[in-house]
């Protein structure tokens, strides 16, 4: 299914649901971000158990509740942006399987992950996980079940700590916090990025940290493009942006 964008930039209100035992495609058209705000406190998105869904390009904002919410799922989800729902950004129950690659998740919500696990498997690539204050995590997991993040950003503006995840690999990433050969950013700034209240985590030229330009290490099977379809190294081995946005 390909999906467009309403004229002038309107939501499509309404919690999308996807039955069990499906698959589903669903893609932004080319050059668009469609949007989709949830109805009350219900999910933008709500998969159902033993289903396969693909999504890209989509923007799931502004509900009352979860923007993505995952069952026994296996879910990819490529060049989105779920964020500033106040319920946090994606939830993983149920046991699914969740592949997250060149998205913005979270926002400047309080008290809410912008990833959480409460039992799945998790592998999150050249993403960027940013949450308000309080309780608020960009990684959050409740089980044992192994995670992996590679080259992401997880960033919090909260005094806790941004990563709420004990079994959890991360490399080639960036971190407020000190955590084996990733970068340490220390403190987030939110002049780093286009608009971090609005859920927009685009660097800002010459404000972010210089080294996130080489925070991330890309591998064969990475995507060539980030967020905005700017191309990447594409060499395996090369250095390149940790997060979503590449900055020409």
């Amino acid at each position: 299914m390909v999906l467009h964008e309403r004229n002038g930039g309107i939501s499509y209100q309404e919690s999308v649901t996807i039955g069990e035992q499906k698959k589903v495609v669903i893609m932004a058209a080319e050059g668009e971000k469609p949007v989709i705000q949830g109805v009350g406190n219900m999910p933008g998105m709500d998969m159902g158990g033993s289903s396969q869904v693909f999504l890209r390009g989509l923007k799931v904002t502004n509900g009352g509740g979860v923007g993505i919410r995952l069952g026994v799922t296996e879910t990819y989800i490529q060049r989105s942006e779920v964020v500033n729902n106040t319920g946090g950004g994606i939830v993983l129950e149920g046991g699914g399987n969740l592949v997250l690659e060149n998205s913005f998740v979270g926002g400047n919500v309080n008290d809410v992950p912008a990833v959480s696990v409460v039992s799945g498997g998790l592998v999150i690539n050249y993403s960027t996980l940013a949450t308000g204050f309080g309780n608020a995590p960009a990684l959050f997991c409740s089980d044992g079940t192994g995670k992996s993040v590679r080259n992401s950003i997880l960033v919090s503006r909260s005094n806790e700590a941004e990563l709420d995840c004990s079994n959890v690999t991360i490399t080639g990433s960036a971190l407020e916090m000190a955590m084996g050969e990733n970068l340490v950013l220390g403190e987030v700034d939110i002049m780093w990025f286009e608009g971090y209240a609005n859920g927009n985590f685009h660097l800002v030229p010459g404000m972010y940290p210089e080294e996130l330009e080489s925070a991330a290490i890309w591998q064969d099977g990475d995507p060539l493009v980030d967020i905005d379809g700017e191309a990447r190294q594409a060499m395996a081995g090369a250095t390149d942006f940790a997060g979503a946005d590449v900055v020409p």
